[in-house]
């Protein structure tokens, strides 16, 4: 990605007079506070970053006015507003740093920037917090991210509210941790819809939450393979189901000690016959070991 595209501080990148102006000087002068923009505006990464984030909502209102391909765009488009507040908040550091190659001697703008796993390393090695939950969530919104650009998008409503509800939280409380808070970057038209999802997911995510601590029937709860929340999971008749999005983990025999483990943690050693034979995680390491050793 330029610098141009990034919007970094670079007066040669202005965008020129008469130019279509950005969704922030839009809501700057249609919806927000009544203050004088400038007749040139330009994006840093923060601004853009926060650009995506109102864009994904109102998005997500055109899904649930009947557009129904506008969903997919608004799980994009706040997958993109997390990766420039990453971006954001390492250029605060110091600009070069979004940058693939600082120290190259060709131009800027030619040069590629930093991915969103970068971003994430980066501020992991320099201590700031990216927490088990958030980089769970980043790993799913992987995940569906690919699902979206290279498959068919097939998500029903009750999913993409969940999903919704989750990504904002995530960009809530990590935009709250560095910089002011979020909701006061929403516009006025997106800020019910903002609030709605953050306390619908926290709400839904709490009830799921207790209803596995009480139903598990081996005593833990257990984080769900398939939308990624944590200890949402109830071990239930061989089973872990998901109390949060519904799905099921089952769980498999070892095939040399007999203990039963889930099959997303169970090696599968031979699927001949129409029969399937799994090692647990505890056998499938012995057995590495001893390979390893001869």
């Amino acid at each position: 990605m330029s610098s141009e595209a990034c919007g970094l501080y670079d007066d040669r990148h202005q965008r020129k007079k008469g130019a279509k102006m950005s969704f922030t000087k839009r809501w700057i002068e249609e919806d927000g506070p009544k203050v004088q923009a400038p007749a040139s505006h330009k994006l840093d990464l923060h601004e853009n970053a926060l650009d995506s984030f109102n864009e994904a909502l109102t998005r997500f209102k055109e899904g649930t006015g009947g557009n129904v391909k506008a969903y997919k765009f608004a799980i994009q488009h706040l997958s993109h507003s997390i990766e420039l507040l990453f971006k954001s908040h390492i250029a605060q550091m110091h600009p070069l740093l979004i940058y693939k190659n600082p120290f190259t001697a060709k131009p800027l703008d030619r040069e590629m920037t930093i991915g969103l796993w970068d971003a994430v390393q980066f501020l992991k090695n320099s201590g700031d917090p990216i927490g088990k939950d958030f980089e769970a969530d980043l790993l799913w919104l992987k995940k569906l991210r690919n699902e979206i650009e290279h498959s068919r998008f097939d998500m029903d409503v009750a999913t993409v509210r969940a999903t919704m509800g989750r990504l904002v939280e995530a960009i809530k409380d990590f935009h709250d941790h560095f910089d002011d808070d979020l909701s006061a970057f929403v516009t006025k038209g997106n800020l019910p819809l903002f609030e709605e999802l953050s306390d619908e997911y926290r709400r839904s995510l709490g009830e799921a939450r207790a209803k596995a601590a009480a139903s598990t029937q081996d005593g833990e709860t257990h984080d769900c393979e398939f939308c990624g929340e944590r200890d949402t999971g109830a071990r239930i008749d061989g089973e872990v189901k998901c109390q949060y999005c519904g799905e099921s983990n089952y769980t498999v025999d070892c095939l040399r000690c007999g203990a039963d483990e889930l099959v997303s943690d169970a090696t599968l050693w031979n699927d001949e016959d129409g029969r399937s034979d799994y090692l647990c995680s505890s056998c499938y390491a012995h057995y590495q070991s001893l390979v390893a050793a001869d």
